[in-house]
């Protein structure tokens, strides 16, 4: 009997030892860090890290040197408007600012001629139909073609393609008091817009007898006179000037049909290039 006791009391003190030895492992394992061994048996610590990604911060927006479109404003007289300005807004990532300008006309007189010329083609806005400039040779482009159904009053998109491959985007108005086929619609609105990158060319139309798609600021101010509003948007890097667009808008109304012009320029290193030209009739 002295004999068992003994051996249970060996077993026990055995049994207690190998629970502090496992129990210290534990702790050791929650407390250091992870070590690995690369290959000149160099030990690293792989610490945890808490730090967060730090963000960049662009050049304060303080007290810029202030360009517009030089060019604009030597043939448009902006005391003949009333400005508006917004707010800087500075993205600091990138350090670009953006600043938002309006100049809206006192006594704006404008006077928009009706006629689209591409070529030997030629369509009247609010006059010619669809059917009209498909038999001058243009096709649709997409999924709208002449059987499509307008509802009264409605309009629907369209893009035309002429045998140069060349592309003008438009729109057609159903001017009845019923449903009609697209075909039968009127041309409501044309224009290019060059920064939407298409798989033919923009094609290159005139209005009226002198503004075209290549028009310059004072090419365009001498064929409409001054626009009724001018938006400008004027981008600069930290305080220094990068490049600003201008948005020239012509309006008048004839017969209950309000026509409008929007004329598009990127202005940058003192160079003006029209990237948009969008005419309606509504």
């Amino acid at each position: 009997m002295k004999k068992f006791l003994a051996i249970f009391l060996v077993l026990t003190l055995l049994f207690s030892f190998a629970a502090c030895d496992k129990n210290g492992k534990d702790d050791e394992n929650s407390t250091n860090p992870t070590e690995q061994t690369d290959d000149n048996g160099t030990t690293n610590k792989n610490e945890p890290s808490s730090k967060k990604e730090e963000q960049t911060t662009a050049e304060p927006f303080v007290n810029p040197n202030r360009t517009e479109p030089a060019n604009l404003f030597k043939v448009v007289d902006v005391k003949n408007y009333e400005l508006k300005e917004g707010k800087p807004n500075t993205t600091a990532s990138s350090g670009v600012t953006f600043i938002a300008k309006r100049y809206t006309a006192k006594n704006p007189v404008n006077t928009i001629p009706n006629t689209v010329s591409v070529g030997s083609s030629q369509f009247v806005l609010h006059q010619t139909t669809l059917k009209d400039i498909v038999a001058q040779g243009w096709t649709l482009v997409g999924r709208t073609d002449v059987n499509q159904a307008v509802k009264a009053g409605a309009e629907a998109n369209a893009m035309i393609k002429n045998g140069q491959n060349e592309i003008i985007k438009i729109k057609v108005m159903n001017k009845t008091a019923n449903v009609a086929a697209a075909g039968d619609c009127v041309i409501s609105e044309a224009g290019i817009v060059k920064t939407i990158k298409n798989d033919s060319e923009w094609a290159k139309f005139k209005l009226g007898d002198t503004v075209n798609t290549d028009s310059s600021y004072a090419e365009v101010v001498n064929g409409f006179g001054n626009p009724k509003n001018i938006t400008v948007a004027e981008y600069y890097k930290g305080n220094t000037f990068n490049y600003s667009k201008a948005t020239l808008v012509y309006e008048q109304k004839v017969d209950n049909i309000t026509y409008t012009v929007s004329i598009g320029y990127t202005d940058e290193n003192g160079k003006a290039t029209l990237e948009s030209f969008i005419v309606s009739a509504k």
